[in-house]
């Protein structure tokens, strides 16, 4: 097999936060728009919750943001507005709890709307793991550092790093010194700050940026185990990770497998991660799907696409949103 050489530069693509990986729902609802309004279809392309809102966004723990005047609040999948809302901006609901913005500043409601921790942070990320970074300060002030809270808001962790990332997998990026490291659920620093970059940990592997730009995957004693010399563009998704490599005149993405094999050759303008056994990529500008035989399950065609999610993929052509199927069929022509 082909294999990523030396010689290649590396594209930086680090790993998306923990709190947007891997969500499913059981009863799979897909926003849609139908002339201006965003309401909701399953999985067969039916609508369940009729278009009704300013905007709408995925389920996520079984509820979903909505926006209705400029303000967020929450459905539940029989459309019905359980959170009303009200609040100037919001998260989605991870382990329980959504991050809600009043007069300015960041707090928590639960499933029923009742706030559980007052708004008081000037950011905050998703629960994870029983814990949540928040900013107490704001950026310019001396004070302007990261900590954690627990589910009461309690301050468990004074704010001391310059940024924090979610806890996966019992541990956390943080930022000081200009460099990321990892930290414990004890507090205790067991990877050094080194990296230029640092993303979390899925199945004990991590994707960092180290500080000659190179990019590298760790283990959770923080050892290179593949890069910089295979580089490695992300983590490992339904057993294969994406490389980027630069040939000629310009760059193409490939898949290794966990032994740094190169299982499908670098050839793809853009390339997303596996998905249910999928993986976006780019041919011609144009967005399709290929199996993990790094053949093409639906041939390029769209102008933007997104991971397949429940067993359909949201697609665009023209600036219109639709839904396809693993086989490419259409369960909701695009729409507006």
């Amino acid at each position: 097999m082909l294999r990523v050489f030396t010689a290649f530069i590396l594209l930086i693509a680090l790993l998306t936060p923990a709190s947007t990986v891997g969500q499913q729902e059981t009863t799979a609802l897909f926003p849609v728009v139908v002339k201006g309004r965003w309401g909701y279809i399953d999985r067969a392309g039916k609508i369940v919750i009729k278009p009704q809102f300013d905007y709408a966004f995925s389920f996520v723990e079984g509820m979903a943001r909505i926006k209705v005047s400029k303000k967020f609040g929450f459905i539940d999948h029989s459309g019905k507005q359980v959170v009303l809302p009200r609040f100037d901006a919001a998260s989605d609901f991870s382990e329980g709890l959504a991050a809600v913005i009043v007069g300015g500043r960041w707090g928590f409601i639960s499933r029923a709307g009742r706030l559980v921790i007052q708004p008081q942070f000037h950011w905050v990320g998703s629960f994870s793991e029983g814990v949540a970074t928040v900013r107490l300060h704001p950026m310019n002030q001396s004070g302007g550092k990261d900590g954690f809270i627990d589910r009461s808001g309690r301050v468990i962790k004074e704010a001391l790093f310059d940024d924090t990332y979610e806890f996966s997998e019992g541990l956390a990026a943080v930022r000081t010194g200009g460099k990321c490291g990892y930290i414990d659920r004890q507090w205790r620093m067991v990877i050094r700050p080194q990296f230029f970059h640092a993303g979390r940990f899925i199945n004990g592997v991590a994707a960092v940026e180290l500080e000659s730009r190179d990019d590298a995957l760790i283990d959770r004693t923080g050892r290179i185990i593949i890069g910089p010399e295979l580089r490695p563009a992300a983590n490992f998704f339904d057993g294969l990770a994406r490389v980027y490599v630069i040939g000629g005149r310009k760059g193409l993405y490939g898949y290794i497998d966990q032994t740094g094999e190169v299982v499908i050759r670098p050839k793809f303008e853009t390339a997303d991660d596996f998905s249910e056994g999928l993986a976006r990529v780019v041919v011609n500008n144009q967005h399709g799907f290929i199996n993990k035989s790094g053949l093409f399950a639906v041939k390029p065609q769209f102008d933007n696409a997104e991971r397949f999610s429940n067993g359909l993929a949201r697609v665009w052509v023209d600036g219109r949103l639709g839904y396809i199927d693993r086989t490419g069929k259409y369960v909701w022509e695009p729409t507006e």
